[in-house]
């Protein structure tokens, strides 16, 4: 979030709007955009709130549109997003649209298809691996793309590359406490530090169990149906 707000200031947005899914990513991540849009200085002029199963977001977006705001931050999964990106097309609306690191994957642009276009959002490093400078951790991502290529048929999504990240930080932290006990677990979890994996760099502790910072995430946005790395 601290990135998509970043990019907004940056862009001389001041005033914001939400739409969020009312599962449990959506809402946890509406509490805490209310929180941080005031904090980062900018003005929440509208929140607005869709069902998962929800097939038309024109009120939701109307009402938005209402309110004047600079951007739009639409936190959700698949397949409301989808909806919401074809809907601000329908509608016309020019408002630059923010999307959460939930649709990042190449099903969100199949959904959206040309609604995509232009759609800005933080996204796993994975996804844009090709269009990262020489390093350490394009190195690693590359080796991890090509293994599971071979052995799958087809690159891994950055959902993969989470999984991936659990199985290897599980083994890390066996490896530091000598145990497989989910106490031991626990707390060789929480000795691991300057893991890198295919989303970042994890360093855990006793009272940080999420292990990365806001780095983890690259800003993307979608032109021509692919992610592209912003500079």
């Amino acid at each position: 979030m601290n990135r998509i707000l970043a990019h907004a200031k940056a862009q001389g947005y001041k005033k914001i709007a939400i739409l969020t899914v009312s599962d449990g990513f959506g809402q946890a991540g509406r509490e805490v955009l209310k929180e941080l849009i005031p904090a980062s200085g900018l003005d929440l002029v509208s929140d607005e709130v869709f069902g998962p199963k929800d097939t038309d977001m024109t009120t939701q977006l109307t009402k938005i549109a209402a309110s004047g705001p600079q951007a739009v931050i639409c936190w959700g999964t698949n397949p409301g997003p989808a909806v919401v990106a074809r809907n601000r097309v329908q509608l016309a609306m020019k408002t630059p649209l923010y999307m959460s690191h939930g649709v990042a994957s190449g099903k969100f642009i199949e959904l959206a298809g040309d609604a995509a276009e232009g759609i800005v959002l933080p996204a796993s490093w994975l996804i844009v691996s090709g269009q990262m400078p020489e390093g350490p951790f394009k190195t690693l991502l590359t080796g991890y793309i090509e293994s599971y290529t071979k052995k799958f048929g087809s690159a891994p999504s950055a959902f993969g590359g989470y999984a991936w990240d659990g199985l290897m930080l599980l083994a890390q932290a066996a490896k530091i406490s000598g145990s497989t006990t989910s106490e031991g677990l626990r707390d060789g979890l929480e000795k691991v530090k300057d893991y890198q994996s295919a989303t970042g760099v994890f360093s855990f502790s006793a009272t940080d169990h999420n292990g990365l910072n806001e780095t983890s995430f690259a800003m993307v946005k979608i032109e021509g149906g692919k992610f592209v790395l912003l500079k």
